[in-house]
């Protein structure tokens, strides 16, 4: 298996309550940038000092986002997150096989 050298990604978030602040690598090593183009996330990680990680069958955490919720956000509702587009490159730039997952966050209180 080849070391990951980048990824990216674009999140979708139904119904589009949640605005894209930030998306932050968990590596020091990675560089990690997003934008929110017409309501999608779109995140991208790369290594400018050609950092990895390395390849797993476990859960790995990367990278955090951070969103702001709308105002529009009804409590109690659930938003749910579509993750696709998913490109993934190893070290020489070939694709790599990946599987994402999706999600849903739950508006509430504290």
């Amino acid at each position: 298996m080849e070391n990951i050298a980048g990824i990216q990604f674009t999140i979708n978030d139904e119904p589009d309550w949640l605005y894209n602040i930030e998306f932050v690598s968990n590596d020091d090593c990675f560089e990690a940038n997003s934008n929110d183009v017409e309501g999608d996330l779109i995140g991208i990680m790369f290594s400018f000092n050609g950092c990895t990680l390395a390849p797993s069958d476990e859960l790995v955490y990367f990278g955090s986002i951070i969103y702001e919720l709308s105002s529009n956000a009804e409590y109690g509702a659930g938003i749910e997150l579509d993750f696709s587009n998913i490109i993934v490159s190893g070290e020489g730039g070939n694709s790599m096989l990946f599987e994402g997952g999706n999600g849903i966050v739950t508006v509430g209180g504290m």
